[in-house]
């Protein structure tokens, strides 16, 4: 569909089907909520366009509320905000992917952060330095745009912000819903940003941390920044908001009719009200009167006080539930997180760090660089040692040695080991062989951080097979032995051999669209490198690293 024939279908659905919400919205100075059930029956077509083609789509819809007459005119831009979008267009925040870069997707999730609302430029203006010429750009970047040249007097050298238009902006950090996972996994996360009616007092109620949302937005994508500072070509995925909705309502939102207004005043009468309340928590679940009459308590909360002294006291309860497994600890909770609005139910699995139980004759990196067996650091540190099970010994605190390990963020640390063990070997032990030719020996137990299909976790090595990828570290903390190669690299510039063939075919492919000198100029590098250097195997000349 071409922008015409979009302009045109919008500005006949608008006069004819959504006329009065439109005016509702412009009387209130509020979004438009196009409802995509209803434009879906009246066109399938532009429904359908509006996912594959979002942002350009949504553009048009507003440019055609311009062409309605509303009563009298504004320059004011209605936004349209989506509304009543199917399930099959709902992707989980795990399973977003290059494939819905600029496509228009709905996510459920948990704001667990918010940010401050601040402002943004949307459009800047600039001045010439030389002859006052002034040129107006669209920011539509992270970074702020600059006129690289003036029209009028052709000068580079320099331009002056002179005026500068602004809306407001907030971020959102929005989580997975951890009881809609399954198994234990740890939940997803992905930014997303909201603007101008959105960040309105009025809509905040809605961005609330801690509140289950629906989001509708077109997925984006940004480069990620290298520790040099230069661009990495793995990209970042982000949303830009179109609509917020709440998946659940807050307490004070509730509406209660007169029905139940009487209902609760009679219940409230009942003596024997906390049995029933009691009896109403999991009732499927026999016994245990005493958990769920606390997790009663914890769920009404208690009441704030200030004492005498001014010392206040929080009304709120927590409670801590011991018990042996499978004693339907978790479901009782489960079972609240469906009837507490902003309930979260979180399980400890796979939050805690992993040790590594290896072969003795296995080397470790202490600080500073030096390299040990492990059998050697435990037997003299081993020095008080409790039998944990039998066959198994533990000392805890161990603060004479500390060894380079994976911290949470994923680099590389040097720490005190919480705890050493020693343990009697089980009769199968696992080898693993990397690509690099680096093996480790460890139990079948002992797991190791994988990742695949972009998902990393931790790993049994009884359940590692070939071709698993594993983290081994790029980088590891410096020490007083031999540098290592990488470190060396940096400060030399080598030179790479029997390329040039290579760059004389990527050369001659992309001439067919630019000229040596734009390529040249993009990559700040000598013309004379791309024209004879570097692609004539019989030249002088080599590129380096």
């Amino acid at each position: 569909m071409d922008s015409i024939d979009i302009l045109d279908r919008f500005t006949t659905l608008f006069s004819e089907y959504f006329y009065e919400d439109l005016l509702n919205a412009y009387e209130e100075e509020k979004a438009f909520e196009l409802d995509y059930t209803k434009l879906e029956k009246l066109d399938s077509e532009l429904a359908d366009e509006l996912f594959e083609n979002p942002e350009e789509v949504l553009e048009l819809a507003e440019e055609a509320i311009k062409n309605i007459d509303l009563g009298e005119t504004t320059e004011r831009t209605i936004r349209v905000r989506l509304i009543n979008i199917p399930d099959t267009y709902t992707i989980k925040i795990r399973d977003i992917r290059s494939e819905h870069i600029n496509k228009l997707i709905a996510i459920n999730g948990i704001i667990k952060q918010a940010s401050e609302v601040r402002p943004e430029v949307i459009m800047a203006t600039f001045e010439c330095r030389a002859c006052g010429n002034t040129i107006s750009l669209p920011q539509d970047s992270d970074v702020l745009q600059k006129p690289y040249i003036c029209d009028q007097c052709g000068n580079k050298r320099g331009f002056d912000l002179v005026s500068r238009k602004l809306r407001d902006t907030q971020r959102l950090e929005i989580e997975e819903i951890p009881e809609n996972l399954e198994g234990s996994p740890q939940p997803r996360k992905i930014g997303v940003f909201i603007r101008e009616d959105l960040v309105d007092p009025k809509f905040q109620k809605k961005i609330v941390p801690g509140s289950k949302v629906r989001i509708y937005g077109i997925v984006k994508d940004i480069p990620v920044k290298l520790e040099s500072g230069k661009e990495s070509k793995r990209r970042d995925l982000y949303m830009e908001g179109n609509n917020v909705e709440k998946i659940e309502k807050e307490f004070e939102d509730l509406e209660i009719t007169k029905e139940e207004e009487e209902k609760i005043k009679e219940l409230a009468k009942n003596p024997k009200i906390e049995d029933i309340l009691v009896k109403s928590i999991a009732p499927s679940i026999y016994g245990y009167e005493d958990m769920k009459y606390a997790i009663a308590l914890q769920l009404f909360g208690g009441v704030k006080k200030q004492r005498p002294d001014g010392v206040i006291t929080r009304g709120d309860i927590h409670i801590l539930l011991i018990g042996d497994p499978g004693t339907a600890k978790s479901q009782l909770l489960k079972y609240v997180t469906r009837l507490a609005p902003r309930a979260r139910y979180v399980v400890g699995k796979s939050t805690s760090g992993a040790g590594l139980c290896i072969a003795p004759n296995s080397s470790v990196i202490t600080n500073p660089g030096e390299i040990k067996n492990i059998e050697e650091i435990v037997e003299q540190n081993l020095t008080n040692p409790t039998e944990y099970r039998p066959g198994i010994w533990k000392q805890d605190n161990i603060n004479t040695i500390k060894i380079q390990s994976l911290h949470n963020n994923l680099k590389i640390q040097s720490k005190h080991p919480k705890s050493i063990w020693k343990l009697e070997a089980p009769k199968k032990m696992y080898k693993i062989t990397l690509t690099s030719g680096k093996q480790i020996e460890l139990t079948p137990n002992t797991k190791l951080f994988t990742i695949k299909s972009g998902i990393t976790k931790w790993k049994e090595a009884k359940f590692l097979k070939k071709g698993d990828y594993v983290a081994t570290p790029r980088k590891l903390i410096k020490g007083t032995q031999i540098p290592y190669t990488l470190d060396l690299l940096k400060n030399s510039n080598p030179k790479i051999l029997n390329i040039k063939p290579i760059v004389k075919k990527l050369i001659s492919k992309i001439k067919e669209k630019q000229t040596i000198r734009n390529i040249s100029k993009k990559l700040n590098i000598n013309e004379n490198n791309l024209y004879y250097n570097w692609v004539n195997e019989d030249s002088r000349g080599s590129i380096n690293l």
